[in-house]
């Protein structure tokens, strides 16, 4: 049972990483219009329905100014953290799966891949390429899927799994 979540964890990482970069590569390339809204107003018009407007991130979250090459570094040993934890994510002694070691695993893989999905923006271009406008911000798939991954590693004891007795 471990070993399919394990799976199924990555496999769902894994493919919000390829939709993120491809997200990211259309904003870039692809995409004519630049800047779209909804209800007919540009994206800075609309504060409530969002829109999309590429926006190259220089800074870390929430803008702050940090430079590129302080977040690479950090990014690093990070990313190995996780995928760490991620490897030796499992029940005491062979046990069962509790209700939220399978919710962990999942919330190790998205926050890895959203993680790694940031840190190929910044060796590749030298920024995060954002274009989802939500509020006052500009964000992407990734710092979705890090935020997520935090509040589900850190809050996701609670949620049931299936469980088959005696198999792991």
């Amino acid at each position: 049972m471990l070993q399919k979540i394990r799976w199924r964890s990555l496999l769902t990482g894994g493919f919000f990483l390829i939709i993120d970069q491809f997200l990211k590569w259309f904003s870039l390339d692809a995409w004519t219009e630049k800047k779209i809204g909804c209800l007919g107003l540009p994206p800075h018009q609309n504060f409530w329905c969002g829109g999309w407007e590429p926006f190259a991130n220089y800074g870390a979250a929430f803008g702050l100014p940090v430079p590129n090459r302080v977040i690479v570094i950090l990014t690093i040993p990070a990313l190995f953290l996780i995928g760490y934890l991620f490897a030796k994510q499992r029940p005491p002694l062979n046990l069962p799966l509790s209700k939220g070691e399978g919710i962990r695993l999942f919330a190790l893989a998205i926050l890895f891949f959203g993680a790694l999905s940031n840190l190929i923006d910044r060796l590749a271009y030298g920024y995060v390429v954002d274009y989802l406008r939500a509020l006052t911000g500009i964000i992407n798939l990734s710092d979705i899927l890090i935020v997520l991954g935090l509040l589900f590693f850190l809050f996701g004891k609670g949620i049931p799994l299936p469980t088959k007795s005696g198999s792991e």
